[in-house]
């Protein structure tokens, strides 16, 4: 590695300016869907920018499938964990596998999500500096641009007991589990206790049948309905890590620091990954001289935090030696393991480039807001974006 020459930044001007792009594209243009024409708005704001700055635009077409409210790996879930409870009696050896389900069940509803057929059309936005020496960049940084479908909840408490949801279910799933195994060697916790276990699975259980019900629901009525209330404006997810981009963008605008940093913004990332799965599948040769390091939700929190590794059966590592590096910039950033959520850097990883991930957040990473229509321009924190912005400007400077 060499270290480029040094680069005065005022980062705090540089939240500032990254706070601006985000107003522009969660207030101004919206919620952008993959292959909508808000989004297309997006890409030609992001495309104005960056052609005043002296970067080179390219358009790269996709194809993506769009979103699709049913998930049969949650229906699944669902229906097997509402009747667990009351199969204890009689296949308590059976029951006892739930939580190896459970754990299993988020890689299952991805898979499930990325495995559809493309049917609709939309495009990455790469921009570059004009590299006369080396025209394949030392490092990408990259963020998607397209914006989530909402949960089917508008009210606040609600959506905060949503966000828990997933880890409460779990707890559920291994005292399930727990009273099964018991049952299968011989010990009994009792019939009034069995039967309280039972009746709270249903309860989980029935929860997320009725909530994959009010998405389909939801996205029925969408179809002849305003964007806005079927999709979230996307400040923090992820206007956020555009907009940080897009200031960088223009502290790297001049010297050689421009030639060695690539900005690449994703399409369909909400939809499977896409965007990321397509610049992969086009850049192959790329992999073995290039580092991605992707920006996902980095505008409300305190803390910052790389991305260690995503699954738990299999589990996808994201590179030591990127997070090393961005430790050495930010020695206060935290390390994380996402067993519930993915994001592109993943797309990059399975594709063999050198990638790593940077989310903010507070302890936990749970956002009651992740997905619904409060994502707004109001609730970035400046703080945080200049946090990230710091962290990426000290890596590159001195790599």
């Amino acid at each position: 590695m060499s270290s480029l020459p040094s680069v005065e930044i005022d980062y705090e001007m540089l939240a500032k300016k990254a706070r601006q792009h985000i107003e522009v594209l969660a207030e101004h243009i919206g919620a952008r869907p993959a292959g909508s024409i808000q989004e297309q708005q997006a890409c030609d704001y992001l495309a104005g920018v960056l052609n005043q700055l002296g970067y080179e635009i390219e358009l790269q077409p996709i194809a993506f499938a769009p979103y699709s409210p049913l998930s049969l790996p949650f229906l699944l879930t669902a229906l097997v964990l509402g009747a667990s409870g009351w199969l204890i009696p009689i296949m308590p050896w059976l029951v006892i596998w739930l939580p190896l389900w459970m754990m299993i069940l988020p890689q299952a509803s991805r898979t499930w999500v990325q495995q559809r057929k493309p049917s609709k059309a939309s495009a990455n936005l790469f921009a570059y500096r004009p590299n006369k020496v080396n025209a394949i960049p030392k490092i990408i940084l990259s963020a998607h641009i397209d914006s989530a479908a909402v949960l089917p909840f508008r009210n606040p408490l609600i959506l905060k007991g949503y966000s828990q949801a997933m880890d409460i279910i779990q707890r559920i799933a291994w005292m399930v589990a727990a009273l099964a195994l018991l049952q299968w060697i011989g010990f009994s916790a009792g019939n009034a206790f069995v039967i309280a276990v039972a009746i709270l699975a249903s309860l989980a259980g029935f929860g997320l049948l009725v909530t994959q019900l009010l998405t389909i629901s939801q996205y029925q009525k969408s179809k002849t309905g305003n964007l806005s209330a079927s999709y979230s404006p996307g400040a923090n997810d992820n206007a956020s890590g555009v907009g940080v981009l897009l200031a960088l963008a223009e502290a790297f605008a001049q010297g050689e620091v421009a030639e060695q940093v690539a900005l690449l913004f994703t399409s369909a990332e909400e939809s499977g990954l896409y965007g990321a799965r397509a610049f992969c599948a086009s850049h192959e040769n790329w992999r073995h001289n290039t580092f991605v390091i992707c920006l996902d939700m980095v505008g409300r929190g305190e803390d910052l935090y790389y991305v260690q590794r995503e699954g738990i059966f299999k589990p996808l590592y994201t590179d030591q030696t990127i997070n090393q590096m961005l430790l050495q910039a930010n020695p206060h950033l935290k390390g994380v393991w996402y067993t519930l959520r993915s994001g592109d850097f993943a797309a990059f990883c399975r594709a063999g480039f050198p990638t790593t991930s940077l989310q903010s957040g507070r302890r936990g990473l749970v956002d009651w807001r992740y997905h619904s229509v409060y994502d707004t321009a109001d609730q970035i924190e400046t703080p945080a974006l200049q946090t990230v912005l710091e962290t990426i400007g000290k890596l590159v400077i001195n790599y």
